[in-house]
């Protein structure tokens, strides 16, 4: 092997070796620090691309979810309303019951259709202030909803319609608003229109059971969606800490060789002059 003063080629080749190293642990310290095999797109172009599709379709998962809840808490005061409104329809029958015997005389069934006329106004009352997020939910008067159960634009697979008329309880949408029990012929027709009256009620909290039921299997459904998107991206994406940390230790161990080895190469023009002093 030649010696040379001019130009240490011992010592370039070295100097580049040990700044490759360099470049190498800092790429790794990156990887460790922030918990991500692809921290630019240099690290995997196509990787990144899809990464960044999963993480957007996990984000949306989530609310997604979110909204199913939302929407099935929308229909449970829907419902709760609806539950009140049936028990009171109860105890209206049990009053026409009561009202349509004999064994009560005029001035009780006065009484007794006295309570009759409050407990259809509770009735009223009931369908004009249950509403949610300032939307009617039991007078009839509210809009047509639809809940965003998916994460795309697909009309009939991603989202859930709900019209607040179809849940209209008012004693008039019932069948009931003039109702009395004046006399007992009055009480005792009423028993019918009662029965239909409920029946109506019944279906209305069957419908609104049929929805939170769609969407809480809907929720479901989102929240595996999201686990398993999650999953596919941190598999993708996530640095794999027990490979980086080895590869680390690895790189400190060639680096401190490379180190060792500069000190060497930069000696080897001191062996060029000794032989110039024997001379």
């Amino acid at each position: 092997m030649s010696i040379r003063l001019s130009t240490n080629i011992a010592a370039l080749g070295v100097n580049r070796s040990l700044g490759e190293n360099q470049q190498g642990r800092v790429r790794v310290l990156e990887k460790l620090a922030s918990g991500d095999r692809i921290v630019r797109a240099a690290d995997d172009a196509a990787g990144l691309s899809i990464s960044e599709r999963l993480k957007a379709k996990v984000r949306s998962f989530q609310m997604a979810t979110r909204n199913s809840v939302d929407g099935i808490s929308l229909l449970q005061t829907a419902e709760g309303g609806t539950q009140e409104v049936q028990n009171v329809l109860v105890r209206l029958r049990e009053l026409s019951v009561q009202a349509a015997s004999d064994t009560i005389g005029e001035a009780e069934r006065q009484y007794t259709n006295l309570e009759f006329q409050n407990l259809k106004g509770e009735i009223d009352r009931i369908a004009q202030t249950t509403s949610y997020n300032g939307t009617n939910l039991l007078n009839g008067l509210g809009k047509s909803l639809e809940f965003q159960v998916g994460i795309d634009a697909h009309r009939i697979h991603d989202r859930v319609a709900f019209s607040t008329s179809d849940a209209n309880v008012t004693p008039s949408a019932l069948g009931i608003g003039s109702l009395h029990l004046a006399n007992k012929k009055s009480a005792q027709e009423n028993l019918g229109m009662l029965d239909s009256a409920m029946e109506k009620v019944n279906l209305q909290r069957a419908f609104l059971g049929s929805v939170q039921a769609a969407l809480s299997s809907n929720a479901s459904n989102m929240g595996n969606h999201r686990i398993n998107s999650a999953a596919a991206n941190s598999r993708l994406r996530d640095a794999d800490v027990a490979e980086y940390s080895a590869q680390e230790v690895k790189l400190e161990i060639i680096a401190n060789s490379a180190t060792a080895m500069q000190s060497q190469a930069n000696n080897l023009p001191a062996q060029a002059l000794k032989l110039l002093e024997i001379s």
